[in-house]
């Protein structure tokens, strides 16, 4: 078997196909990623490279359907999620999927996490909203924790090596 070959009937953890997310602006259309690929086999590490504006962080919103709509849209191109498409689903199951399967924690630290809170107490907070247990957030916390202590670990980072623009 080839190096790059999978086994039969394995997919991908995520991949990619010619991924498309535009804006309307009162200027026109922003192409912000126009034709992403991307493949990331279960385990493997790939990390997000560009200048500032070339499209990592959209492309990351458009992989968990976080982009506000209008005026952003996903116009082209599949998002597979261990084999599933996700673009075409609804939000109540793009839910069912953010923070159980997909998750992102943003690098600007005023948006991701508040430092008046423990981190417990912040990543409990959204497993209780993801899996209905609100009245004790810190029971999803413990719950969650040894989750991650049985489960291999998965890290994505997406590289978009070379110049990036937007037209």
């Amino acid at each position: 078997m080839d190096l790059d070959e999978k086994p039969a009937g394995e997919t991908a953890l995520l991949d990619i196909r010619g991924l498309q997310t535009h804006f309307t602006t009162d200027d026109g259309i922003v192409h912000a990623v126009d034709g992403v690929d991307l493949t990331v086999e279960r385990g493997e590490t790939v990390c997000v490279v560009g200048e500032s504006g070339c499209g990592k962080t959209v492309t990351a919103l458009s992989v968990l359907k976080l982009i506000a709509m209008p005026p952003g849209r996903i116009v082209g191109g599949q998002i597979l999620w261990q084999g599933r498409d996700i673009v075409p689903l609804p939000a109540d199951e793009m839910n069912r999927i953010r923070a159980r399967e997909i998750a992102i924690v943003f690098q600007e630290p005023m948006t991701s996490l508040n430092p008046v809170y423990t981190i417990g107490d912040q990543i409990g907070e959204v497993i209780a909203l993801h899996e209905g247990c609100w009245s004790e957030p810190s029971t999803c916390w413990r719950w969650f924790r040894s989750r991650i202590r049985s489960a291999a670990s998965t890290t994505i980072r997406i590289s978009f090596p070379g110049a990036c623009g937007s037209a």
